[in-house]
């Protein structure tokens, strides 16, 4: 399973950093966040590409940090395309 974590700003970021120094490194777990120099169709192609990085079949779980917030509106959009 592959876990995306994705939020405003590093948060997504620091959470990712601080499972990894717990347990070490791990392959499926990647962070996004939105920063405010970029656009919510900006985050939306990141992740994008990150689904379409993950092998077929292989299931995908998004990490937001506030519920309807931009980061978790664009993990639904992208999770019904999918």
């Amino acid at each position: 399973m592959k876990v995306i974590a994705v939020s405003h700003g590093s948060y997504s970021k620091g959470l990712v950093d601080s499972v990894q120094m717990l347990v070490g490194e791990q392959e499926n777990l990647v962070a996004y966040g939105l920063f405010p120099e970029q656009t919510v169709a900006t985050l939306t192609e990141q992740l994008e590409r990150e689904v379409n990085d993950t092998p077929e079949g292989e299931e995908i779980l998004f990490l937001t940090d506030l519920f309807h917030g931009s980061p978790f509106k664009c993990s639904c959009f992208i999770n019904e395309r999918s």
